[in-house]
């Protein structure tokens, strides 16, 4: 079996970060990514959005993200199941093995130093 997820897009929103507990941290990226094809000779697009999520050390790597840069992800796939409202609810997200960032224009401004650009877990 094989579960590998490469990504490259953009950040639709700064990273969120969160407590697991254990002195575990994780964080949230959300990424926009963009698909283009050909339908009668005319260009077509579609958007797709994607969550993506890094834990441990990982996660305190990518502190420095902001809405808009483009990045690389990759890592795997994973569906999880929770209760919500008394309803049984999944949600597919990508789990981070690496990250990179790929530049990009911050939505604040700000860049990452050069010498964090690459990121592995």
């Amino acid at each position: 079996m094989f579960n590998k997820t490469l990504l490259i897009g953009n950040l639709t929103n700064d990273v969120e970060f969160a407590d697991n507990g254990d002195d575990k941290k994780r964080a949230v990226l959300n990424l926009a990514t963009n698909t283009f094809w050909y339908l009668e000779g005319e260009r077509q697009q579609t958007t797709d959005f994607h969550r993506v999520v890094a834990f441990g050390p990982q996660a305190q790597r990518v502190k420095d993200l902001r809405k808009g840069q483009q990045v690389f992800v990759e890592g795997r796939s994973q569906t999880r199941r929770f209760e919500q409202d008394d309803e049984t609810r999944f949600i597919t997200e990508v789990i981070a093995e690496r990250i990179e960032s790929l530049g990009g224009n911050p939505a604040k401004g700000e860049s990452i130093p050069p010498e964090s650009n690459t990121w592995d877990s």
